[in-house]
């Protein structure tokens, strides 16, 4: 089984190749053309116990940053600087407590025109929110 790091170097190593295949050549807009509508990311994002007994759900929009989530701008600085990866989420390092009460964080729409379809159970709420840069904190 991989470690969240293990997965985190995976997928950046996949996006990272993904990226420079699929990448179109950049070209100037035409003269007189309107300005690019901005790529915003829309996510829904959602934590439950795995027991189903409680769960809460907000939606996150960036660039610019809206959306439900209490700390969206916040969010969407933490999912900037992970390239829009939920598993290059860093760690705040913050303690939490040892209690086993699994939770499942999902993820989904599309961080700029890359569909996103996140999901991972961590052993309590703290670790997924620390473990996420605070990202699930609602």
């Amino acid at each position: 089984m991989l470690n969240r790091q293990t997965k985190a170097a995976v997928a950046g190593l996949a996006a990272s190749a993904a990226a420079l295949i699929a990448a179109p050549p950049a070209h100037a807009a035409p003269a007189g053309a309107p300005p690019a509508e901005p790529s915003a990311s829309r996510l829904v994002l959602a934590w439950t116990y795995e027991d189903g007994s409680d769960g809460s759900k907000v939606t996150l929009r960036c660039h610019p940053s809206g959306g439900s989530h209490p700390e969206r701008s916040e969010a969407c600085d933490a999912l900037t600087e992970a390239g829009g990866h939920f598993e290059m989420l860093r760690s705040t390092g913050e303690p939490c407590t040892m209690q086993y009460r699994p939770v499942e964080v999902t993820a989904t729409g599309h961080w700029f025109k890359r569909p996103v379809d996140y999901r991972e159970t961590f052993g309590n709420l703290c670790t997924a929110k620390v473990e996420t840069d605070r990202v699930f904190d609602f």
